[in-house]
């Protein structure tokens, strides 16, 4: 099975017909990604780590952190690298060991919400290097939900993304109020 990233609506997917699951658009996996200053400018600058969540995806690995930046949400699953080099999916097979992860940098290479940020922190990279990343530009939210304990995100170009997020409310609200006070753009999407 082969993954490559849509450089429409910025998926991790497996191609079917040449075109992109999520947002239908032709997916070329031998096109090349875009020049680094476009893709900064796309993916912004790491603001903070919102939650571990869940996502329910097929093919795809679903256990992660979800990042917010300047200009958008970047989902980042917890892989592990196997001798041979391949990269494999953590699975979070019990409460205990998922808050092991959280509380470690290491599964996601990103710091916890109340550690300092790296001056050379690359959102970028990390899309690149963590195959089954999900990056949902600001320019593409449409609608943000709140409902029981899954956050529902409808985006104008792919499919509705489900997150459940898997950290206390006592983590991830002061996350997301966070990242709404340092950067306007994101009140009109999330009201927490």
């Amino acid at each position: 099975m082969r993954i490559v990233a849509c450089h429409t609506c910025w998926s991790w997917v497996v191609p079917q017909g040449g075109a992109c699951p999520d947002c239908l658009f032709p997916v070329d996996p031998l096109a090349p990604d875009p020049a680094p200053p476009i893709l900064q400018h796309t993916f912004g600058e790491f603001v903070t780590r919102l939650s571990v969540v869940r996502i329910e995806r097929p093919l795809l690995p679903g256990w992660g952190a979800l990042i917010g930046t300047t200009e958008g949400l970047l989902f980042l699953p917890f892989l592990t690298s196997q001798s041979d080099g391949a990269l494999v999916p953590l699975q979070d097979e019990s409460r205990w060991s998922m808050w092991q992860f959280w509380r470690s940098p290491t599964p996601s290479r990103f710091p916890v919400p109340d550690d300092p940020l790296p001056g050379d922190c690359d959102v970028v990279h990390e899309f690149f290097e963590a195959p089954g990343s999900l990056f949902i530009p600001r320019s593409h939210l449409v609608r943000f939900q709140l409902r029981s304990r899954q956050w529902a995100i409808a985006r104008s170009l792919g499919n509705v993304v489900k997150f459940t997020p898997l950290s206390p409310p006592e983590e991830w609200q002061p996350a997301w109020r966070r990242l709404i006070a340092d950067h306007a753009g994101w009140r009109t999407f999330v009201n927490l």
